[in-house]
Formats: C-alpha cells, sequence, structure tokens
C-alpha cells in the first residue's frame, strides 16, 4: 500500500517532482529542500521488505544484498575503516548499532573492545548475530523507550536513516540515549555528490525506491541534526570495500563500456575473489556532537 506524507523535517506538503519512478515518485520539499518519497510504502509494507532474503537476494532493483554472508570479509575491511574514524572522537565505550545487520560492525567494535548492543527489525538477523556473536541486541525498530536516556557514548547509524520512516524523530531518539559528549556516527547516499549529478534517474541512491525513503544531501542532514539538538562535527565522502566481481556490476551500472573493460581486465587477472576500496563520492558520513539539550528536551 502506497501512503503521501509531508515534509519530515518542516512539516509542510508543498513539493515538486524530481523523479518519477512509478509506483512511487521522488520529491523536494519546497519550504526547506529535504527530496524524499512521496508517495512512498507504508511502513507496514516496507517492514516486509526486511527478511532472511534481504541478505541473498538476486534481483538488484528488489533490493537487499547479493549475498551478505560471502562479503563477511569486505564488508569487515569496511566496518574497520569506519571504526577508525569513530575513533579519532571517542577512543572507546558503550556502542549502539541501530540497523545492524548481521552484526559484522558490532564484531569489529567489540575485538576493538567496545561495549556493544545492536537493534535491528528484521528477526534473521538478530537470531544471526545472538546466536553467532552472542551480543545482546533487540528485535525492534527503535522506540522512545527502547533504551534509557544518557546511557552510550555512541550510536551509529550505517547506511539507516534513508530507510526510515521518521528520521527526524530517530534522531530526537539517538540524541537522548548518548551521554553529554556523546557521537553520532552516520552514513547515507548523498544526492548531491557529483556521481549522482552526472548519472541523474541511473544513480545507484535511486536505485531502490522500496526501501530508500529519504535523499539527504550534506546541507540537509545537517539540518535535521540540528533540529535534534546535534552539533555537526564533520561530512565526508567515504567509499566501500567490494568484491572484484561485484565492483564490475557497480560499474557496468554507470557505463557498460568502463564495465566490460574493467571485466576483461579482472577476468584476465584472475582475480575474481579478491577486493577493491571504491569511493566514488555517492556516500557521505556524518558525525554529530551531543553538546547542548534542544528546546524540546525542557
Amino acid at each position: 500500500m502506497l501512503e503521501f506524507v509531508n515534509c519530515n523535517y518542516c512539516g509542510q506538503d508543498d513539493t515538486e517532482l524530481i523523479l518519477e519512478l512509478s509506483p512511487f515518485q521522488i520529491v523536494r520539499c519546497k519550504v526547506c529542500g529535504l527530496i524524499y518519497g512521496n508517495p512512498r510504502l507504508s511502513w507496514a509494507d516496507s517492514k516486509r521488505i526486511y527478511t532472511d532474503q534481504y541478505y541473498i537476494s538476486n534481483d538488484p532493483v528488489a533490493g537487499g544484498y547479493e549475498d551478505y554472508i560471502r562479503d563477511e570479509s569486505v564488508l569487515v575491511k569496511t566496518f574497520k575503516r569506519r571504526l577508525a574514524d569513530i575513533e579519532r572522537y571517542v577512543k572507546g565505550g558503550r556502542l549502539l548499532d541501530l540497523g545492524c545487520a548481521l552484526g559484522f560492525f558490532m564484531k569489529v567494535a567489540h575485538m576493538s573492545g567496545w561495549d556493544v548492543t545492536g537493534l535491528d527489525i528484521c528477526p534473521y538477523a538478530c537470531s544471526y548475530v545472538k546466536e553467532r556473536f552472542g551480543f545482546y541486541v533487540i528485535c525492534s525498530e527503535l522506540k522512545d523507550d527502547s533504551f534509557s536516556e544518557g546511557i552510550f557514548d555512541i550510536v551509529t547509524m550505517w547506511d539507516y536513516i534513508e530507510h526510515v520512516p521518521d528520521p527526524l524523530n530517530e534522531l530526537k531518539i539517538a540524541y537522548k540515549i548518548l551521554r553529554p559528549n556523546g557521537l553520532l556516527a552516520v552514513t547515507t547516499p548523498n544526492v548531491k555528490s557529483w556521481i549522482a549529478k552526472i548519472t541523474g534517474k541511473r544513480w545507484l541512491g535511486f536505485k531502490c525506491p522500496k526501501e530508500h525513503i529519504f535523499y539527504f544531501s550534506p546541507k540537509s542532514i545537517t539540518m535535521m541534526l540540528e533540529k535534534a539538538g546535534f552539533t555537526v562535527l564533520c561530512v565526508k565522502s567515504v567509499g566501500k570495500y567490494f568484491r572484484l566481481d561485484v565492483a564490475k556490476t557497480r560499474i557496468k551500472d554507470y557505463s557498460k563500456l568502463i564495465g566490460k573493460f574493467f571485466e576483461f581486465s579482472i577476468n584476465t587477472l584472475s582475480v575474481l575473489d579478491r577486493s577493491i576500496y571504491v569511493n566514488e563520492g555517492g556516500t557521505m558520513a556524518v558525525f554529530a556532537k551531543k553538546v547542548n539539550t534542544p528546546e524540546f528536551y525542557h
């Protein structure tokens, strides 16, 4: 079922069409500039996407991962880089990973001495984390009473905030459960990136409108974070590690010619099972700090 919503940032219902992805539309709020899906799947229907099949998907249009468990080694490489970014600001303590998936970032953080907790709406993912790693994980949406106030040193949202129906509320809750001077780390596609601009409607960020509800820019994510009470410390472009056989598919999505050349090269060198770090500019990392108490908490 499709639903129409007002802007999550300013609450207005005054938009212009950005992109038609029938039956979905991507619109820009004329008041504040936030870009979001409208209409979009109802949250009840959206939640049904996140099953065990989400982690082994043979249909990239339907969303999800081709084989999340197979790609553990490259995901761990990516998460090690992200943890290194975090530890420039916070060295250790209690960490909450929202949308923790199969727990690979929790594994990396735990190995570095962090006390880790996870939250995810997928029962399969939560069971996997508990059974394989023994970490504490809650199978639920993030709610106002999910955690006590001021108990975490850091909250992470890796490729998470664009999926949730009410990101402003999620950020407010994250603020509340962080300790004073606690850190929030977010990654999300950057709709204003150069790759998004030159690829237009073929941009990978637009590929799964069932999943991606919001399309943030550095300006709009900063506005959202500041409204939730945070002080933004840094916004930067980040990449990920990809297996070379997966990287060739990503490249083909942008350019079939370059993709074919890349595929020929890696086939010739017989290095399909190796990985490469790719930062095409389409994803941004945002680090924000809990400094002041916003008005809505008084």
